[in-house]
């Protein structure tokens, strides 16, 4: 399981994009309608990376920010 925590900064702005329901300091907790976007695009052999950048998510090796 991961130790690192979003930083007050990355709560604030994943808290901020709508497909998140809520970011605590150790969880992100989306929405319903995102998760089975995700869960969709596994079922069809797509990137799920992919779908979460094109719903304004910065994806790095380092961290993971909302574009607000």
């Amino acid at each position: 399981m991961a130790t690192k925590k979003f930083t007050a900064h990355a709560q604030r702005v994943l808290n901020h994009n709508p497909n998140v329901e809520k970011c605590t300091e150790s969880k992100i907790f989306f929405k319903e309608e995102f998760a089975l976007k995700v869960c969709e695009a596994l079922k069809n052999g797509e990137d799920p990376y992919q779908v979460f950048q094109d719903n304004g998510f910065s994806i790095s090796s380092s961290c993971a920010v909302a574009h607000t």
